[in-house]
Parts: structure tokens; C-alpha cells; sequence
């Protein structure tokens, strides 16, 4: 009997995430490969009647010297590493998706296209995207495929550990799934990593489940959260895609971390609300990688403040959101935003800084990356997790007001 309601109960939530998920990916850009870099194994899928279900998650890197043609490192080929422009001398940025992300030539999802290029835009970093776009559907949710591209992640880690690579200058930013799908695999390498951003982790089933199953402050040096589709109670009402409970060692709730302004209001457009609000979480951070000041957040020592937007927002208690988050940062924090770009409340300014290696200072985008009409250039000669405890990069733009 209870085996039939789990199949039942999964199979519903798996069409309503469908539902609801729908149409969430654009299908404006997709991956252009460098032609000067290795080209990937010839490697089947199938071979002595097994299926290699890792083969179908791969590793694309861009950086400032390749923005727009992608090169890719396979897990193991030391060749495709040595070709590619990687540098672990550069902090490493890995995204990892949710259900239904693309990053392959057939596809690349709108939002990913903009978290590269902001970073991009922003430093001389290593941006690498797992893509596992053909095992995220949204019927697999309730499957054991989290747990194999946790595992790929985790070899693919181990490579560049193995080829010089410090694990505490890699941060893996994951989107919904892609949340725990980081912090799983983050686990398995002793919490070595760096840090770890969740943006909107997942919540059907997961906020269920112990720990040890989700994205959680112990899995990496540093975690921070955006909530944006959870709802500010502790049973999450009011939001659906995303989780209410503080999973880091700073959780920030922007409008309460439900519902978004700006999103389709109304009872007949609740799914489209959803998604809206579910991805506003990866918009807000995107904003925040080259305007570091733009989400100051208040900190809340309760529940009962959070979610009657009265914390504490005295000089010290306050902080920003995103990207430029310093690794002192604790506790739960209430972020207010605009209804429309920019999004931040704070002082509206686009900051970049010079690259720290042979790369250009400033590169072609390829995706409609809004941007600030006044830019700083910060000569912050390098950018490394060093600068998170003491920002220096935060420092720099305050001390321009």
C-alpha cells in the first residue's frame, strides 16, 4: 500500500513540476565550441550491454580569453585540460542547474548565459557549467539521477584537485535541484570546497528529508542562501518550488522569500508565478556579481521579524546580498527589492576588475546582459577567497559613497 501512494505521489509531483516548470529554459543562445581545443572522446553510451549514464554529463569552461566559444574538460583527459584556457590560479565558478537547464549545442539556458557573462564582465575567473541537460526532466526528480551527477561532479572535482587545483577557490553556485545536487557532492569531498551559493534549493520532497540528503551549511567552508519561492513561515506557505528552512551559514529571504514583485500576480496565473519567482533568486545574484552594493540586507533574529519585514537594520546589522557576501557573514536576513531591473535597492554601479592574468580587461558578451551606464574599474590585482572574510572588493565600493 505505501509503495503504491510513493509511486503515485511522485508520479503527481513529478507532472505538476512539469507543469510548472515549463517553458522556465529559453532556447535564445547554445554552446559554440572552440574548434582549437581537443575535441571530446568518442565515447558510447552504451558499451558491453551497460549504460554509462556519467557520459551524458559534461563540463563546459569559459573565460575571459574564450567568452563566447566554449571548451570542454573531461573528466581524466589531462590533453583537454592542457588545450583549454583554464587557469587554477583563477577562482573557479561552477554552476549547476535545475530541471529542464540546458548548456549543450542545442541549447543554452537564457539565465545561464547571463550568470557567465556577468562573471565574465566582472573578473578573470574560470566559469565552468555541468551540463546534465539530458537527464534533467522534471520525471526524473524522483530518481537516483541527482545522486550520479553528484558523483560525475565529485570526479571531475577530484581532476582538477589532482592538476593543481586548491578546492577552497572553487565555488559551486547551484539553481533549485542544482542545489543539492552541489552540496551532495561538495560532501563527499570532506567539505573541502570553498564555498557553496544555493539560489532557491528545491523544496518539493527535500524539504522533507534529513540533512544529509539536501545542500547544508556543514557541506562546504561557506553557504550562502537566497530564498525567493519558499514563503517566510516554517511550512513554507505562501511559495511552492523552492524551501523555507535556513540550510546556510546565511540564508537571505528577499520580500520574505516567497512571492517576487514584479512577478504575474493573480490565483490564475499561480504557476507562472511560481517559475517567476523561482528564478528570481538566480536574477538577483546575477545583478549582484558586478554591483556589489546593490541588496543590502537586514539581519532578523526571528521568524516572527522576517516575516513582518521588521529586522534589524542598523549599520551593523546589515550586509549585501549575492556574490560579495563575506564568509563572516550568519543568520537570517530580510533583502527588499524593485519590481524591475535594476532589482537592488542599493547604490546602482557596475564594478570590473582588471584580469590577473594575460586575459582582456574587457570582453564580448554574447548574451543581453543589462548593465549600469556608469562603471568602475577596481584595481584589486587579484580576487581570490581570500578577499571574502576582509572584501576588499566590497570595502573598494563603499568607499566610493
Amino acid at each position: 500500500m505505501w509503495k503504491n501512494l510513493c509511486y503515485w505521489f511522485c508520479l503527481i509531483n513529478s507532472i505538476l513540476l512539469g507543469t510548472l516548470l515549463l517553458g522556465q529554459a529559453d532556447d535564445d543562445y547554445r554552446v559554440r565550441n572552440d574548434e582549437n581545443q581537443v575535441t571530446r572522446d568518442r565515447v558510447g553510451f552504451i558499451s558491453d550491454g551497460e549504460i554509462h549514464i556519467r557520459n551524458y554529463i559534461r563540463f563546459r569552461l569559459w573565460t575571459r580569453k574564450n567568452s563566447i566559444y566554449a571548451q570542454e574538460i573531461m573528466v581524466k583527459n589531462v590533453k583537454s585540460l592542457n588545450t583549454s584556457y583554464y587557469d587554477p590560479g583563477r577562482l573557479t565558478k561552477i554552476f549547476v542547474g535545475g530541471l529542464n537547464n540546458r548548456a549543450d549545442e542545442r541549447r543554452l539556458s537564457d539565465y545561464t548565459a547571463q550568470l557567465r557573462d556577468a562573471y565574465l564582465r566582472f573578473g578573470d575567473v574560470n566559469f565552468i557549467v555541468v551540463d546534465y541537460g539530458n537527464l534533467a526532466w522534471n520525471v526524473l526528480y524522483y530518481t537516483t539521477v541527482g545522486g550520479v551527477v553528484s558523483r560525475r561532479l565529485v570526479d571531475f572535482l577530484i581532476f582538477l584537485e589532482e592538476n593543481n587545483t586548491d578546492l577552497f577557490k572553487v565555488h559551486l553556485i547551484g539553481h533549485s535541484w542544482g542545489c543539492h545536487i552541489a552540496g551532495n557532492a561538495a560532501r563527499k569531498l570532506n567539505s573541502e570546497i570553498g564555498r557553496i551559493t544555493g539560489l532557491d534549493p528545491a523544496g518539493p520532497l527535500y524539504r522533507f528529508v534529513p540533512n544529509q540528503y539536501r545542500l547544508d551549511k556543514s557541506d562546504a567552508q561557506f553557504v550562502d542562501i537566497v530564498h525567493s519561492n519558499g514563503g517566510a513561515s516554517s511550512i513554507g506557505i505562501g511559495g511552492f518550488l523552492g524551501i523555507t528552512q535556513p540550510l546556510g551559514h546565511v540564508d537571505f529571504y528577499p520580500n520574505g522569500g516567497s512571492l517576487q514583485p514584479g512577478c504575474p500576480g493573480g490565483v490564475l496565473s499561480f504557476s507562472e508565478n511560481f517559475r517567476c519567482s523561482h528564478r528570481r533568486a538566480l536574477t538577483y545574484f546575477q545583478e549582484s556579481i558586478t554591483s556589489p552594493l546593490a541588496f543590502p540586507a537586514c539581519r532578523c533574529n526571528s521568524w516572527l521579524e522576517l516575516s513582518t519585514a521588521n529586522c534589524n537594520c542598523e549599520i551593523s546589522q546589515v550586509t549585501f546580498m549575492g556574490e560579495h557576501i563575506p564568509f563572516d557573514a550568519e543568520g537570517m536576513y530580510y533583502v527588499r527589492t524593485k519590481t524591475e531591473f535594476p532589482f537592488g535597492t542599493g547604490p546602482a554601479m557596475e564594478v570590473v576588475l582588471r584580469s590577473t592574468s594575460d586575459a582582456p580587461d574587457s570582453i564580448k558578451t554574447e548574451s543581453n546582459l543589462r548593465t549600469f551606464a556608469n562603471t568602475t574599474v577596481l584595481n584589486v590585482t587579484t580576487y581570490t577567497p581570500e578577499f571574502y572574510p576582509n572584501n576588499d572588493v566590497l570595502k573598494a565600493c563603499i568607499a566610493q559613497f
